[in-house]
């Protein structure tokens, strides 16, 4: 599990550790030494093949946050994310996905150690509203690909200024805490539940999303606003232009996440989703 997950874990009551197999594969032999009575909880699984995942006593829980192919898109990233999954997500007990996109999908494809769905979460320690001034109009914050490129570049031919800087870290959460409007975007078309969301409402971000694969997971006009490379720019000139909405809207979505999708909360929701052991 990343560091905000055990603190989570913790948080929920539970007795939480640490280890990174992809950083250090020696942290494997950690894995091997647990009981049949603790539940090991993979973040994405980097490191753990399937054959090691099969010789773990630990119930071992897989938490997948990446895209993954659906039932009506299939990006190049899907697919690639969709190989490095269907390697390792048959080893384990249980499978939660980030978001409802790729359900049908895995479900077609027979896979029976689908749990359920938990949104990606933010980490209380790191994603919180610092107060500074925000002083950027529009901020996105991402990996580069063509989809993203082409939204970027059509607001800015619109004449809205996008500020698209490459930071990680407290200086990500410093940039949230600056924009006016923290901008969502797919990586491709296929249609996510990003956790940038999250992560940007949990610093009182105001954030335009494209629309999300889960509609019911943020309600538009009361958590956040969402738009369609066509809306885009009128969205945002109608935010940047009533700050009184903008800013109460932030605050309701800020109340939402605090109250639902921390780590704890995360934890919390993925234990309730596996059944009672046979």
């Amino acid at each position: 599990m990343c560091p905000g997950l055990v603190r989570g874990a913790r948080e929920a009551g539970c007795d939480a550790h640490a280890v990174d197999c992809f950083a250090n594969p020696q942290d494997v032999a950690a894995l091997l030494d647990s009981t049949p009575d603790d539940v090991c909880l993979v973040d994405r699984g980097h490191g753990l093949s399937a054959d090691v995942v099969r010789r773990i006593p630990a119930r071992t829980v897989l938490y997948y946050p990446d895209i993954l192919p659906t039932l009506h898109h299939a990006s190049a990233h899907g697919r690639l994310r969709y190989e490095e999954f269907r390697s390792v997500a048959p080893a384990y007990d249980d499978v939660i996905l980030h978001d409802y996109h790729a359900l049908e999908f895995l479900l077609g494809e027979g896979y029976r150690n689908l749990r359920g769905v938990v949104i990606l979460p933010f980490d209380p320690r790191r994603h919180r509203a610092y107060g500074l001034p925000r002083d950027l109009d529009v901020v996105f914050i991402g990996s580069p690909s063509p989809h993203r490129t082409a939204w970027v570049d059509t607001l800015r031919a619109a004449g809205i200024d996008v500020a698209w800087p490459n930071a990680w870290g407290d200086l990500f959460v410093t940039w949230l805490n600056r924009a006016r409007i923290v901008l969502n975007l797919h990586f491709a078309e296929t249609p996510n539940t990003e956790l940038r969301i999250v992560e940007a409402l949990a610093t009182r971000s105001f954030v335009v999303s494209e629309p999300i694969s889960e509609p019911a997971a943020f309600q538009a006009g009361e958590h956040f606003a969402t738009a369609t490379l066509e809306t885009a720019a009128d969205v945002i000139r109608h935010s940047l232009a009533h700050p009184e909405e903008r800013e109460r809207i932030a605050a309701q979505g800020h109340a939402y996440v605090l109250g639902r999708h921390s780590s704890r909360h995360c934890v919390e929701e993925i234990l309730s989703l596996l059944p009672e052991p046979a």
